[in-house]
């Protein structure tokens, strides 16, 4: 049995003897973990994986605070500048002065002014329809003083209702001059419940005369 001759530059190595190790070009690599007994090589690469997901989770965390702690200055300064500017005032309008009022209360003052205006005008209608004006406290005290001396029930206790007919009573005695006829009228005026029919013609002619008297003398 021939023994092959080995090449130059490269003993022969006997045999079961470890073969060589080639030489590593660029650098060299880690060493792999050695396996354990009983526990794959996977359970070590999930633990790598959550200490490298728990060191990024930490690096974002520390980059979050440092973005913080940029931005927090300048929202304070805002905060304090929103504080140092004054608030703006609000101006109430001024009140409205006595001298505003008054045009709108002249109106309402201006509104008696008229009643006289309006008196006189009714004292002009009654007096062309021959109605004379009331009379003056005097004079119907006195007609009313007459008439409950001819009969208390003329006047009844209702006062302004004599006067009311003693002076339409003017009215008719303004245009009839017929004595008869103005005490034929005085007896259809005057009335009370006990004299539904009037007084008689004696006492409508005693209220003529009182009515002419103190209320239309010139009747």
């Amino acid at each position: 049995m021939t023994v092959p001759t080995p090449a130059p530059g490269h003993p022969q190595q006997p045999d079961g003897a470890p073969a060589p190790k080639a030489p590593q070009a660029g650098y060299p690599l880690p060493p792999l973990p050695e396996d354990v007994p009983g526990k794959p090589a996977s359970q070590f690469n999930a633990k790598q994986k959550t200490v490298l997901g728990c060191g990024g989770m930490v690096a974002a965390f520390l980059i979050v605070l440092v973005i913080a702690a940029a931005v927090a200055p300048s929202e304070a300064k805002q905060v304090k500048a929103a504080e140092a500017k004054p608030a703006p005032t609000v101006t109430s309008p001024p009140a409205a002065s006595s001298s505003s009022a008054s045009p709108s209360s002249s109106p309402a003052a201006a509104a008696p002014a008229a009643s006289p205006t309006s008196s006189v005008d009714v004292e002009a209608a009654r007096s062309a329809a021959g109605i004379p004006p009331s009379p003056a406290p005097a004079e119907r005290t006195a007609y009313l003083a007459e008439l409950n001396a001819i009969d208390p029930e003329i006047v009844n206790g209702k006062d302004d209702k004599a006067v009311s007919r003693g002076l339409n009573q003017c009215m008719i005695m303004k245009d009839e001059k017929d004595p008869a006829k103005r005490i034929e009228s005085a007896n259809r005026r005057f009335l009370s419940p006990n004299h539904p029919d009037g007084f008689g013609a004696g006492k409508s002619a005693l209220i003529v005369a009182a009515v002419q008297k103190n209320l239309c003398p010139t009747y």
